[in-house]
Parts: C-alpha cells; sequence; structure tokens
C-alpha cells in the first residue's frame, strides 16, 4: 500500500527467489539428519562391538577348560549346554540343600527327645534357626509302627505318610516327625497351647484312620502323657513307647494311651497252677487239658489286670514248659514252616492271640486235636452271624470280634473280605 497514494500493489518474484528461505531450512535438516543417522551407525556398530568381544572372549574360554564338540564359531548352543549344566547343578544343590534341612531337623529332634538342650534359650535358638513354631507351652510324643495293610511292606511311601499327617491339621497344634522307617517306625512330637490330652488323642486317631483309609497302612500308636515343658519331651517318648509294646495285648492297628498300660493297678495271682497243668497236660498227652489250660493262660494274659511284663512273662514260661517236655524240644529251632515257635520273636506276632494259636496248632499237631478247629472258610459265615447279632451292643468294635474268634484283627480282614467280597 503506497503511503502516498493509499493504492494496493502486487510484485511478483521467481520461484526460486520467493521460496530460498524454505530451501535453506530442508537443507539445513537434511544435513543434521545425516549427520545423525552416521553418529547412530558408529555408536551402534561400537556398541556390539564392545559387547561381542567379551562374549566371544568367555566362548573361547570356557572351550579351552570344557572341550566340547560344537561348533566352535555358535557361542548360542555352547552356551545353552552350559546354562542346561548350571540348572542340572543348581537342581542338585537345592534337593541337597532339602534334604541337609531334613537332617538338621532330625538332629533336632533326637536333641529334643534325648533331652540335649542346656536351657530353654537354647532351645528357641534352635527353634527359631530352623523356623520351627515349636515353642508352644505343652509337649506330646506318639510312637507309631506303620505295617502295610498288604503282604509286600516295601510298597509304604514315606512322602505318603507325611501327607496324610500333615493334611487338615488344627492351627494350635505344631507336628514334627522323626522318621525311623527302617525300623517300620515313626516319632510324632506334637505342640500345642492346649493342656487338654483329648485334643491330641483326637489328632492322633485322626491320622491313624487317615493313614489307613488314604495310604492303606495299619499303625498301631503308643501315645505318651503331655507336659508343660520341652524338657520332659523324653519322658513322654519313654511312655510312648512303653504304651506300643502292649500292643501285644491289644492286638496291631490300635492306639494306646497311659491308662490302657494298666500303670499302678492291683495285679491277679500270677497263674502257676495253670503252667503247672499244662506241663502235666503235656507229659500224659491230654490234649483236652492242654487246651483248656492253654486258652486259660490265654485268657488271662489278655485280662484287664495283667500287665505287659507278665503277659510276656506267660509267654516265656509257657514256652519253656513246652521246650522241656520230650515231643516239642526242637520247637522253635527247626523250621517247620507255620509251626515254627520262636519266643524271642514275640513282637512279630499280631498279639499274644497269635502266639497261642501257634502253640495250640504245634500241641495239636503232636499230641492230637481235642475238637474240631474252625478253617478260615467256615469263619465267614460265622463273622457275618456274630456281626449281626452284637453290631447293636453299645461296646462293639472291629477288635472285641477279632478276641472273640483269638485271631488277629488283619487276618479277620482278610478271611470277612474273601467271604463277603467287601471290607468289615
Amino acid at each position: 500500500q503506497s503511503a502516498q497514494t493509499g493504492l494496493y500493489y502486487v510484485r511478483f518474484l521467481p520461484e526460486h527467489v520467493a521460496y530460498q528461505p524454505i530451501y535453506q531450512m530442508r537443507n539445513i535438516s537434511l544435513t543434521i539428519l545425516v549427520i545423525a543417522l552416521i553418529l547412530s551407525v558408529f555408536l551402534v556398530g561400537y556398541g556390539i562391538k564392545r559387547s561381542y568381544v567379551p562374549i566371544r572372549t568367555l566362548a573361547d574360554w570356557i572351550q579351552t577348560k570344557q572341550p566340547t564338540n560344537l561348533n566352535a564359531r555358535n557361542e548360542l548352543l555352547l552356551f545353552k549346554k552350559v546354562f542346561d549344566d548350571t540348572f542340572e547343578q543348581n537342581s542338585n544343590m537345592s534337593e541337597l540343600i532339602s534334604n541337609s534341612r531334613y537332617g538338621l531337623i532330625d538332629h533336632f529332634l533326637k536333641d529334643l527327645i534325648c533331652g540335649n538342650f542346656a536351657s530353654e534359650e537354647e532351645f528357641t535358638a534352635a527353634c527359631q534357626k530352623l523356623n520351627l513354631p515349636f515353642t508352644r507351652n505343652y509337649y506330646a510324643v506318639a510312637c507309631v509302627l506303620v505295617e502295610s495293610n498288604s503282604d509286600d511292606d516295601s510298597n509304604i511311601d514315606f512322602n505318603l505318610i507325611l501327607d496324610a499327617i500333615r493334611d487338615e491339621l488344627p492351627e494350635n497344634i505344631s507336628i514334627q516327625i522323626k522318621d525311623l522307617l527302617f525300623a517300620g517306625k515313626l516319632i510324632i512330637v506334637l505342640s500345642s497351647d492346649s493342656n487338654d490330652l483329648t485334643t491330641y488323642k483326637k489328632v492322633i486317631v485322626t491320622i491313624k484312620q487317615r493313614l489307613l483309609d488314604h495310604a492303606d497302612i495299619l499303625t498301631s500308636i503308643g501315645m505318651g502323657s503331655f507336659y508343660d515343658s520341652y524338657e520332659h519331651v523324653g519322658k513322654s517318648y519313654l511312655e510312648a513307647t512303653n504304651a506300643l509294646d502292649y500292643r501285644l495285648i491289644y492286638g496291631k492297628d490300635c492306639l494306646i494311651t497311659q491308662e490302657m498300660c494298666n500303670i499302678d493297678k492291683t495285679e491277679l495271682v500270677y497263674p502257676s497252677e495253670d503252667i503247672s497243668q499244662l506241663a502235666s497236660a503235656l507229659l500224659s498227652k491230654d490234649a483236652e487239658a492242654a487246651s483248656e489250660a492253654i486258652y486259660r493262660l490265654n485268657a488271662y494274659a489278655k485280662s484287664p489286670h495283667c500287665t505287659l511284663h507278665s503277659a510276656k512273662y506267660i509267654c516265656y514260661d509257657t514256652f519253656s514248659v513246652l521246650k522241656k517236655t520230650p515231643p516239642f524240644m526242637n520247637v522253635g529251632y527247626e523250621n517247620t514252616g507255620s509251626d515254627n515257635l520262636d519266643i524271642t520273636k514275640l513282637t512279630d506276632y499280631d498279639n499274644i492271640d497269635e502266639f497261642f494259636t501257634a502253640l495250640q496248632r504245634i500241641v495239636q499237631n503232636a499230641i492230637g486235636t481235642p475238637k474240631a478247629v474252625a478253617s478260615e472258610s467256615d469263619l465267614g459265615p460265622q463273622l457275618v452271624e456274630y456281626i449281626e447279632q452284637h453290631c447293636f451292643s453299645y461296646n462293639f468294635q472291629v477288635s472285641t470280634i477279632a478276641e472273640h474268634f483269638s485271631i488277629s484283627q488283619p487276618s479277620m480282614r482278610k478271611i470277612f473280605r474273601e467271604y463277603t467280597g467287601i471290607g468289615i
């Protein structure tokens, strides 16, 4: 717009003149971009070189230290092999550490049972190091004798037993297990804030039933008393071991507590007369009198007033009478199959009934059978009939059936299953 005239004028310029500032800006941008690209390529190449050189050097070192038939230039395959080897070593180390922890806990339980902790602080420190919630107010010990329900005891799986024992435990009870499966035995140490022995017994009974249901394992369990200090765990263990010995009286697959061990109870007069009558019957070869004497001795050994020690003495004395009678002098030393009777293996019998049954069989084979003895095939109908007649009695249980027919519980279960096709 002219200031003099007030008119507007238009001026036309050549294209290269009109767009010259834009061309200059474009050229500068392209120059900067090219420089940046060149610099990036240089940096990337330098970085790759710096990263690759130590990898290559490491690969060469690995091959010199650990010869391999892999391609020398294929570092990925080489590293994969080294990684696999390292992973396997770490897995083995992890398993070793896990086993070492089991060993430490096992050693801890041994010290606890043997009373090797000098003070409560030392015991608490050991629990903390092993991360064991075992510093509660009360303690009790259970000795568990495990036996496969099948004929093959090698099928016993310790991990399966652990799972069955620790499944659905009450929150207020801690359990640690010392494995003595080489002897078919476990030691369970329980710790709780409850001072009621019934609480512990319920847990043990539940574990016992779960082992039978899930792992098909029969268990004889001796239960010690509970105590309010870790120092008395060893005492509870001794009580549990003593109670477990009473399985000879109560049979296997049972729970035995202190009140069942006839402690401080008045015992009846020792049956010396019955033992003398057995000796006279054997000498005179009176099968009927011998059978009656054996029956009375068996009944006395199972009576509530007979202690375990007296029951063992009865077995020893009876066996001694048998050994002094001429027809039976080699019994127990000759391998006579089912008729073999070894007094040193008394605890191998399911219960005392089994011992006296074997004794009765030997006497019958030597001097005759006083009366017909029911065979296993005959016992099937008798078992069913007995159950039908007595199943509503207030004191009816599986052990009473076995006691009535003077057979072991496992044998009775087997006979019942073979006859009926179902478990008892």
